[in-house]
């Protein structure tokens, strides 16, 4: 589930940053990349959220597993 989660957001984040490269070309105000700012974050808070508790709680079991 984290898997797909990140890379839904990988997509979506890709997704915008190309549209705001296209739009970056037709609109002349300093706003037009704000939305992007924004994402960023919250893409990054999510994965922080999300992923890195679930390798955190997952990666030692499994490493313990592996050693054993």
């Amino acid at each position: 589930m984290c898997i797909a989660e990140t890379l839904f957001f990988y997509l979506l984040h890709n997704f915008l940053v190309l549209s705001d490269a296209i739009l970056s070309r037709s609109l002349d105000t300093q706003f037009h990349h704000f939305y992007l700012r924004i994402f960023d974050t919250l893409f990054h808070f999510l994965i922080f959220c999300f992923c890195f508790p679930t390798f955190l709680f997952f990666f030692p079991s499994f490493y313990i597993s592996y050693l054993s």
